[in-house]
């Protein structure tokens, strides 16, 4: 049985990528605002879009605008806010959103969740809002690990 990895096709036209961005294609960062993009991955992302002659679209709980700022300047076909907002085509506008936004009430609701944890971040992202807990939990784990040593 061979280990090697087998090359890609010469001719990617009949391909279709779709990427997940975070955790994925981009390494996790201490909070979704710390990511980067490095002149590389646009590079790659860029020839990628070619050779499939255009079978490249990003996936992402992002808002499609974020992506686009974090990809600058590729604005490349996108789904984004969890499904709420899809692009098909690169560098316009996303259609209109599939979903309302958030009931304030709702939002509301989870800052005081938020609240109940230093360290947990909400990302409003119109459509959702998650909240990112890894210096909440980080923070558990030392407290835990002091008490018990």
């Amino acid at each position: 049985m061979s280990n090697s990895i087998p090359s890609l096709p010469s001719d990617l036209r009949p391909f279709a990528f779709l990427l997940d961005v975070d955790g994925t294609i981009l390494d996790l960062a201490p909070t979704p605002r710390e990511v980067f993009v490095s002149h590389e991955l646009r590079d790659t992302l860029t020839r990628l879009w070619q050779r499939t002659d255009g079978g490249v679209a990003f996936v992402s709980g992002r808002p499609v605008s974020e992506l686009d700022l974090i990809f600058s300047p590729l604005q490349l076909p996108a789904i984004g806010g969890h499904g709420a907002e899809l692009r098909t085509t690169p560098g316009a506008a996303p259609e209109a959103p599939r979903l309302p936004a958030l009931d304030p009430a709702v939002k509301r609701q989870f800052a005081a969740i938020a609240e109940a944890g230093p360290g947990i971040i909400l990302e409003d992202k119109g459509f959702a809002q998650p909240a990112d807990v890894r210096r909440w939990l980080a923070q558990v784990s030392r407290n835990d690990a002091f008490a018990t040593s």
